[in-house]
């Protein structure tokens, strides 16, 4: 018994340097301070009704002026132009009237604030 508390003692000091030297190259993941978003253009965002379907969304496009330039194929949504002579908000609230919309937003680019230098 009194060997193997000797060897315990004797291995101590370097199972203690090998935990220190662990958790001293550990590193915690650098979240971002602030975000900033800016709207990426003339692009708004429709996700709509899926029992409702898109045919109502899609003929007031055309009649808009917008151009489908995505649909998207995991969820019920498209991705549509503004007419060059419409602004963001009006497009905005023209959409929300059209039967099966659920939401308009406009598209955004997210930019991360980095200060610090990233993991690798």
């Amino acid at each position: 018994m009194k060997r193997i508390h000797r060897i315990l003692l004797n291995l101590f000091p370097i199972y203690a340097l090998l935990t220190i030297g662990c958790f001293s190259s550990c590193r915690t993941a650098h979240i971002p301070e602030k975000q900033e978003t800016a709207i990426s253009g003339n692009i708004l965002i429709v996700f709509y009704d899926a029992e409702t379907g898109k045919s109502d969304l899609l003929s007031a496009a055309k009649k808009y002026g917008s151009r489908i330039i995505y649909s998207y194929k995991n969820f019920n949504g498209i991705a549509i132009t503004l007419p060059s002579d419409k602004g963001v908000e009006e497009s905005i609230r023209y959409y929300q009237r059209v039967k099966g919309v659920l939401s308009v937003t406009p598209d955004r680019n997210l930019e991360l604030n980095e200060t610090k230098t990233p993991i690798k």
